[in-house]
C-alpha cells in the first residue's frame, strides 16, 4: 500500500495512536502486519517503543499493532512461566501439607509433654510431702533427744554418782586431749624427720648425678684424646713406612751404582790391556797394616749420598 500524499500518511499515523491500538480501532490489514511489512507500507514505527502497550518493543513484536499477540517467543516464555508457577504451586501445596503435619505432630507432642509434666509434678509433690513428714519426725526426735540429754545433765548435777561420772568424764577428756596433743607432736616430729631425710636424699642424688656427669665428661674427653692419639699413631706409622720405602729405594740405588761402577772398571781395564804391551801382572800388595789378605775399608764416596 502506498500513500497518495504525505497528508494521507500523517492521517493514518494519527489514527495509529496508543489509544486507538488498545481500543481495537486499527483495521485488520494493519494488525496482521509485522514491523518490516509496516515499514514497507510506509508506516514507520519507533523500534524501541511499544505501540500496542503489550510489554514487547516494536522490533521484537510479531504484530506491533495487535496487543493480543506478542510472537512465538513471548508465548513460549508465557508457557514456561505458567509451568514454573504450577510447579511452585505444587511445591507450596506440598510444603503446606508438611507444615500442617508438623503442626499436628507438635501439638500432639506438646499435649503429651504437658501430661508428662503434670504427672511428674504430682509425683514430685508426693515425694515432697513424704520428705516434709520425715523432716518433721526428725525434728521431733531431735527435740526429744535434747530434752533427754538435758534431763541427764540435771540428774548428774543433783546426784553423787552423777557428779563422780562428770568428774571422770572431765578427767578422761583431759587425758584424751593430752594424748592427742602428744600424738600430734610425734607425728609432726616424724614428718619433719621425713622431710629432712628427703632433702638429704635429694642433695645426695644431686651430688651423685653431678659426679656421674663429671665422669661422663671425663670419659668423653679421654675418648677424644685416645682418638687423637690413634690418629697420631697412624700418621707416625704411615710416615715410618714412607721412610722405610725411601731407605729401601736408596739401598737399591746404591747396589745398582756399585754394580754399574764395577762393570765400568772391568771394561776400562780390558781396554787398557788391549792397548798396552803385554807384561806379567804383579800381585798388588795391600797397603793396610795388619795381616795379609785383610781387606781395607772402602772410603765413603759421593755416590752413597745419592738420596
Amino acid at each position: 500500500m502506498k500513500f497518495k500524499s504525505d497528508k494521507q500518511r500523517k492521517a493514518v499515523m494519527a489514527r495509529l495512536t496508543a489509544g486507538n491500538v488498545q481500543s481495537g480501532q486499527i483495521p485488520m490489514k494493519f494488525k496482521n502486519k509485522n514491523y518490516k511489512d509496516l515499514r514497507k507500507m510506509g508506516i514507520k514505527l519507533v523500534p524501541n517503543k511499544d505501540a500496542d502497550k503489550d510489554g514487547v518493543v516494536n522490533v521484537k513484536d510479531c504484530k506491533p499493532l495487535d496487543p493480543k499477540r506478542q510472537g512465538l517467543l513471548h508465548d513460549f516464555n508465557m508457557r514456561r512461566l505458567k509451568a514454573k508457577e504450577e510447579t511452585l504451586e505444587r511445591k507450596r501445596q506440598i510444603a503446606m501439607d508438611k507444615l500442617g503435619d508438623t503442626r499436628e505432630r507438635l501439638s500432639a507432642q506438646s499435649k503429651v509433654a504437658e501430661k508428662k509434666a503434670s504427672i511428674s509434678q504430682a509425683q514430685n509433690a508426693e515425694k515432697q510431702a513424704v520428705i516434709d513428714e520425715i523432716n518433721k519426725e526428725r525434728k521431733v526426735t531431735d527435740e526429744l533427744k535434747k530434752r533427754n540429754m538435758q534431763a541427764k545433765r540435771d540428774l548428774d548435777k543433783i546426784t553423787v554418782t552423777g557428779r563422780i561420772k562428770t568428774k571422770v568424764k572431765n578427767t578422761v577428756a583431759v587425758a584424751e586431749e593430752k594424748l592427742e596433743k602428744k600424738i600430734k607432736d610425734k607425728i609432726k616430729e616424724k614428718t619433719d624427720m621425713i622431710k629432712e631425710k628427703r632433702e638429704r636424699k635429694k642433695a645426695l642424688d644431686k651430688r651423685i648425678s653431678d659426679a656421674v656427669e663429671r665422669e661422663r665428661e671425663k670419659l668423653r674427653i679421654e675418648g677424644e684424646i685416645q682418638k687423637e692419639r690413634d690418629i697420631v699413631a697412624a700418621e707416625r706409622e704411615k710416615f715410618r713406612r714412607q721412610v722405610k720405602r725411601r731407605l729401601e729405594r736408596k739401598e737399591n740405588v746404591k747396589k745398582a751404582l756399585k754394580r754399574t761402577g764395577k762393570s765400568l772398571l772391568n771394561v776400562a781395564g780390558k781396554l787398557f790391556e788391549d792397548e798396552s804391551p803385554s807384561r806379567p801382572r804383579r800381585r798388588r800388595r795391600s797397603r793396610s797394616k795388619g795381616k795379609k789378605g785383610k781387606k781395607r775399608k772402602r772410603r765413603r764416596s759421593d755416590d752413597d749420598d745419592f738420596f
